[in-house]
């Protein structure tokens, strides 16, 4: 993961989802799905599932959001 992946993970985690973490980093919802998207590619695995139209972080981002912080 890159820097600009991390702080929006980071984010994404803070916040609870894409819209609070796109407000929070003055950018739009498209370019924080465009950034998991490409860390899903990069990973080869989901940080995230949507539930019932939340993002619910998976086991692997919880480990993860532990190493970032």
């Amino acid at each position: 993961m890159n820097l600009r992946q991390m702080e929006v993970f980071r984010a994404v985690m803070l916040t609870g989802g894409a819209s609070g973490a796109a407000e929070l980093l003055h950018v739009s919802q498209p370019a924080i799905s465009k950034v998991l998207a490409q860390c899903r590619r990069q990973l080869g695995f989901a940080l995230f599932l949507r539930v019932k139209g939340r993002l619910v972080p998976t086991p692997e981002a919880q480990a993860l959001h532990v190493e970032i912080e």
